[in-house]
């Protein structure tokens, strides 16, 4: 099984979140997964540039996109991997809207 960790909204490389989502890789890494992790505040990349690429019927793969940066080989592991495991922070925005 392939597992892949995607830590979005991490804002430390060393913060709870990343040192949790490590933990979890570790669990997964310990019954046998093949793991991979991702910390998008190490990544290089730009935002859609709407360049209307994906609408391209004759594009070789659905997830092909125009711009090449960092993100373009996660897009290859994440369509490999059985489980994915991702960040955020939601619990923590409506506890602070109370």
């Amino acid at each position: 099984m392939k597992v892949i960790c995607i830590a979005m909204e991490a804002l430390e490389r060393n913060g709870n979140t990343v040192t949790l989502l490590e933990k979890a890789m570790e669990g997964a890494s310990s019954q046998g997964a093949e793991t991979n992790s991702f910390i998008y505040i190490d990544l290089n990349y730009k935002g859609c540039i709407s360049c209307f690429s994906l609408q391209d019927e004759e594009r070789e793969k659905l997830w092909q996109v125009a711009v090449k940066d960092d993100l373009t080989p996660i897009f290859e592991e994440v369509l490999d991997a059985q489980s994915l495991i991702f960040d955020h922070q939601s619990i923590w925005e409506l506890q602070q809207d109370r």
